[in-house]
């Protein structure tokens, strides 16, 4: 990713992280989701994402975040929220700290 920063999910895409199943359990996905939700806005689209399973828009517009160490959007914060797929361990610990 641009900015030095790195993307939260690795080397993974969407697809493959909602296809392998959620995690039964993310005791911190609350403080996750709204540290997610509080990053700094880098850009903006017109359009909406689509869920990668059912094809559906994601109600929210699209909108790419930084936190001046990762970069995400909100597809990720969507499919996180939606079928708790897995983030990076190092990013888990980072979010949870602040």
């Amino acid at each position: 990713m641009g900015n030095g920063t790195e993307t939260i999910i690795g080397n993974s895409n969407l697809v493959e992280l909602v296809s392998e199943g959620a995690i039964s359990d993310i005791p911190q996905k609350e403080i996750i989701i709204t540290y997610l939700r509080s990053g700094v806005i880098e850009a903006a689209a017109a359009g909406r994402a689509l869920d990668v399973l059912t094809g559906e828009r994601i109600p929210e517009e699209w909108l790419s975040y930084t936190d001046g160490t990762y970069h995400w959007d909100t597809s990720l914060i969507y499919h996180f929220d939606k079928y708790n797929i897995r983030l990076s361990e190092n990013f888990i610990h980072h979010a949870v700290a602040q």
